[in-house]
């Protein structure tokens, strides 16, 4: 299996046309290694006894509340 450094590395370094060809096939494992590291995380903050739910509302609730436009961020003003 790829490690995302090598799939990244692949796909930067690939020839044009053959960019267009693996391009899928690399997304996929990049994909994979993605799934790979958010596993762990998940994984860790169960060990640590991290409520990620509970997490992931408060920090949805703070970025209503800020003004992305002091980040210099246009996109997400709402």
């Amino acid at each position: 299996m790829f490690e995302l450094w090598d799939a990244l590395v692949a796909y930067r370094n690939a020839e044009d046309t053959k960019r267009a060809v693996d391009a899928e096939r690399i997304k996929a494992e990049v994909g994979k290694e993605i799934f790979d590291i958010l596993w762990n995380l998940a994984d860790l903050a169960d060990t640590l006894g991290i409520d990620l739910a509970s997490s992931a509302k408060e920090k949805q609730e703070e970025l209503l509340k800020r003004d992305w436009r002091e980040h210099g961020d246009q996109t997400h003003v709402w």
